[in-house]
């Protein structure tokens, strides 16, 4: 069991190293909102992932075709490098066991239940489905209270070899009263 969540956390790691490196490994298998029939107000961004070790920000966005979500490829997953010149990169291999998505439910193209392959996050399930004006919308439960999900902030120290991944802090707003809601996730 420790051999495999050390893999696991080690596969983590080196994809966020691996990517501060070689930015060139990674591809952009990100596909466009064909059909796009929401609100023109409507952004598909769902979600974003920041670090502490650069100004790069992961994006999850929905991805939506005629009306609904897409069943086959429901969300769009990559990098603006900030850190670079603001090129839009895909997820590189390394990255993907650790910021992939794992779809768990598609309810007709209308709701589906995400988790983000991450040890510290799978068992955080996030809710995607067609909120306030038709918009899409991820919710998850922060300390407690449902909350559209906002951002999640990775706090690392770069090692000589790996970084060392202190807290996830994920930040969104209560779906009751528009509350700014946090949790702080330590790893284990």
């Amino acid at each position: 069991m420790r051999i495999v969540i050390f893999f696991s956390s080690a596969l983590f790691i080196l994809g966020l190293v691996f990517c501060q490196f070689n930015p060139s490994f990674a591809e952009d298998n990100s596909t466009s909102n064909d059909n796009l029939s929401v609100p023109a107000a409507c952004k598909p961004h769902l979600f974003e992932i920041n670090k502490s070790d650069n100004k790069n920000v992961l994006y999850y966005d929905a991805i939506i075709r005629n009306g609904e979500f897409d069943t086959a490829n429901p969300v769009d997953i990559y990098w603006i490098m900030n850190a670079e010149k603001g090129q839009r990169e895909g997820l590189t291999l390394l990255e993907s066991p650790q910021f992939g998505i794992i779809t768990k439910e598609v309810k007709k193209g209308k709701e589906y239940i995400i988790n983000v392959k991450n040890d510290e996050l799978s068992e955080k399930d996030i809710r995607v489905f067609f909120g306030e004006n038709n918009c899409p919308e991820a919710t998850a439960t922060l300390s407690g209270k449902d909350a559209r999900l906002d951002n999640i902030y990775i706090n690392l120290t770069r090692g000589i070899m790996l970084p060392t991944v202190h807290w996830l802090e994920l930040t969104g707003y209560a779906l009751t009263d528009g509350e700014k809601v946090t949790e702080r996730i330590t790893p284990k």
